[in-house]
């Protein structure tokens, strides 16, 4: 199981300790954690020593972009997708990580809503060249759905969906 908090707010902080006790309830569950951040700048200034220690203990846990201004992907050029979103999102989360930017190897979409196809072959095609070296996005979270298992032969890792839980209520339905 994945799970993913976005766009860095208080919930997300809030939400790692109910992760972490459910998993030492249920061991057997196995646990991954990715944490969607847009405006590292926001989430880091409120929440950055909490976040970077909570990612240096935690071999389960990880970063992904989240876009600069949570702006729906579809809905924007290839280069304002490119250069001011995704370019601009990898440059503010380095100066947080540094050189833990080269794990930073995901991007879920703002609003769940997965890009054109001619965004998406930019992404694809997309390297980040960080001080530390090249990073690449290899996984997008996209659209909202039953997600498949990654082992599945339909699998597709520029489009893993994502089941969209607004508030506790609606966690008691999955």
């Amino acid at each position: 199981m994945m799970i993913t908090f976005d766009d860095g707010d208080q919930s997300q902080i809030e939400a790692i300790g109910v992760l972490e006790k459910f998993c030492e309830k249920h061991p057997d569950f196995g646990k991954s954690l990715v944490l969607c951040i847009n405006d590292p700048d926001y989430s880091f200034g409120l929440f950055g020593e909490k976040l970077k220690k909570f990612y240096s203990e935690k071999n389960w846990a990880k970063f992904a972009l989240h876009t600069q201004h949570h702006r729906p992907l579809n809905s924007l050029s290839i280069d304002q997708c490119i250069n001011g979103e995704i370019e601009q999102e990898y440059e503010k989360l380095e100066r947080y990580l540094g050189e833990k930017i080269l794990d930073v190897d995901t991007l879920a979409c703002p609003y769940v809503i997965a890009p054109t196809k001619e965004i998406l072959e930019a992404i694809k095609n997309y390297t980040y060249h960080s001080r530390h070296g090249d990073v690449r996005i290899n996984y997008l979270f996209g659209d909202c759905g039953i997600a498949e298992n990654s082992k599945d032969k339909k699998f597709n890792p520029w489009n893993i969906k994502r089941i969209c839980i607004e508030d506790e209520s609606e966690l008691k339905k999955v």
